[in-house]
């Protein structure tokens, strides 16, 4: 059997449907995410910077540390929101820092009143 793992150890058949997902999302990936001068995962440059995690497991730990970068993260690109998105076997689930959160709902209200 070939070996289809990278030096990060995600598959590229991973890959693929993580580019397809963000497509579906309109969004774009960020190249060399983390490593390189735009920080996330997926963007709408000037809207919403998205961390994306995958897991097997039945648990993920989101703690204050993880937050405060993503939120640090979402300032350096200009974008207004971030937000962590984890999925796993079933579920997904989208953790905003409050004052992101804040500003979806601004946001929503603003397009919903006019």
């Amino acid at each position: 059997m070939r070996n289809t793992r990278g030096r990060s150890g995600v598959d590229k058949p991973t890959r693929r449907r993580e580019k397809e997902k963000a497509r579906e999302r309109g969004m774009a990936q960020v190249p060399l995410s983390g490593a390189g001068t735009e920080k996330g995962d997926w963007r709408i440059p000037g809207v919403l910077v998205e961390d994306h995690k995958s897991t097997k497991h039945k648990s993920f730990k989101v703690d204050a540390a993880l937050m405060i970068k993503l939120q640090a993260d979402a300032t350096k690109n200009g974008d207004a929101i971030a937000a962590l998105v984890i999925e796993g076997d079933g579920f997904g689930v989208a953790v905003l820092p409050i004052q992101h959160y804040d500003e979806l709902l601004r946001r929503a209200n603003v397009t919903h009143d006019s």
